[in-house]
């Protein structure tokens, strides 16, 4: 039985704490450095910033320019309404390949923005960010199909259910399609050691660089789309893990409470856990970058042959 308030609970929630997110990772960086401490609600303080200021765009561009951060938003925000998030319901209007789809739109059009604008950074940025989604994208699809030839669908709901209520003959499989989600979530979401965000040049970001042009609004939108796909991310890779932290539809208010409780902390667990990988990790060159997703398509296949030899097909 679906329960729509929760469900639209779970997704305006993943919308609103996903600003947090990239805040504590830059606090456990920071801290690792050894440097002054942020605040945590820095990131809403950012946004509320852009959204009051006033700005203009570049008198050249087309209406792709001007309106591809409300689609890139969207793209990111949907997929929120659909994956269970604290409880083990979701809208079923898109399964895990139509979600790849949205995540694939949202990749098309802020590249589209960077070949408008005209810049040499904007066109450079952009073309690096489409080889990297060429090289996501068989990654992805191969974990897709692990997950299918495992739980026999690819609805999300139905796949957080199985894996929550695994055997334990079938974690193995479980634990290798967590791992190939993880190099998939660094690619999806910037994180891989060859990008460094952090210095604000664009010779060495990706994503970072495409949103350069953009200002007030459009600049908010963009960055909040940013923190709802890694907070997304994240809380997919929290379900595959198998942990039995989610409620079910059938619980009542308590539950549901403690659930959100614990998706809350294993989301600021994750996100410092991601912190403390980077800050360990030395930049690389990007001709590595295949790298990661030649691992991670090979757990995949390992996933799929686990999957197949014990029989969970």
């Amino acid at each position: 039985m679906i329960n729509l308030p929760v469900i639209v609970l779970q997704g305006l929630l993943l919308i609103a704490v996903a600003p947090l997110v990239p805040g504590l990772i830059k606090i456990v960086t920071v801290r690792l450095r050894l440097g002054a401490m942020p605040r945590i609600y820095q990131p809403y303080l950012d946004l509320h910033k852009l959204f009051r200021k006033q700005g203009s765009v570049p008198p050249h561009v087309s209406p792709v320019f001007r309106w591809a951060p409300v689609v890139i938003f969207v793209c990111y925000a949907v997929p929120g309404f659909v994956v269970p998030v604290f409880s083990v319901q979701g809208l079923p209007v898109l399964d895990l390949i139509g979600i790849a789809a949205l995540l694939g739109l949202a990749k098309f059009t802020l590249c589209l923005t960077g070949f408008d604008v005209e810049t040499p950074t904007g066109g450079l940025a952009a073309s690096r960010e489409m080889f990297l989604h060429v090289l996501i994208e068989p990654a992805f699809f191969a974990l897709l199909f692990a997950i299918t030839i495992q739980w026999g669908s690819t609805n999300p709901v139905l796949v957080v259910d199985s894996v929550q209520h695994a055997e334990p003959e079938q974690l193995l499989a479980v634990w290798l399609t967590l791992f190939a989600l993880l190099f998939i979530l660094l690619g999806e979401n910037g994180r891989l050691p060859v990008d460094n965000p952090g210095t604000h040049l664009e010779l060495t970001m990706f994503q970072q660089a495409l949103g350069a042009d953009y200002t007030t609004w459009r600049l908010a939108l963009l960055h909040w789309a940013d923190a709802v796909r890694l907070a997304f991310f994240l809380t997919l890779a929290i379900n595959l893990s198998g942990l039995p932290h989610l409620a079910h539809p059938g619980d009542g208010f308590w539950p549901h409470l403690l659930a959100l409780i614990a998706w809350l902390a294993l989301l600021g667990l994750s996100a410092a856990g991601l912190a403390v990988w980077e800050a360990a990790q030395s930049r690389r060159r990007m001709l590595r970058i295949p790298n990661f997703f030649f691992i991670g398509i090979g757990f995949s296949i390992l996933a799929m042959i686990v999957a197949i030899i014990t029989g969970y097909s």
